[in-house]
């Protein structure tokens, strides 16, 4: 039977991808759509709609994280828009056949579970200070 303390740290990379797959991870869009807060304003750099693609490709906040995956990526993809790339290898493929998908995927999930580390650790000082 499934328990907290049965997961294994290693077994949070695939949850955390599939999680930003399919829209449930709690970005402010996300947590706005179903009501919890009233704005959707990214709590790290309160820029702009803190969304997938801004989490993932833009913000400010999380950029030294990005930078250490991002040129790898952009190897791989060579031209795939990259939130694709990123979030769904099975739509790369469609553009691109002879992708490296194992690779893509086994970065993709390391940069994922990076970025959200990150997060998690600025909300918690932000939190902290106020």
């Amino acid at each position: 039977m499934w328990s907290p303390s049965n997961l294994r740290i290693l077994d949070l990379k695939p949850i955390t991808f599939y999680i930003y797959i399919y829209d449930t991870y709690p970005l402010y869009r996300n947590r706005k759509r179903m009501k919890k807060i009233d704005h959707d304003t990214c709590p790290l750099c309160c820029l702009e709609t803190e969304d997938t693609e801004h989490f993932v490709l833009r913000c400010p906040n999380l950029e030294h994280t990005r930078n250490k995956y991002m040129n790898r990526i952009k190897i791989i993809l060579q031209g795939i828009p990259l939130i694709t790339g990123i979030l769904d290898s099975r739509e790369a493929m469609k553009i691109k056949p002879k992708l490296q998908v194992k690779d893509l995927e086994q970065i993709s999930r390391d940069y994922l579970y990076s970025i959200h580390l990150k997060r998690t650790e600025l909300l918690a000082i932000k939190a902290n200070h106020m």
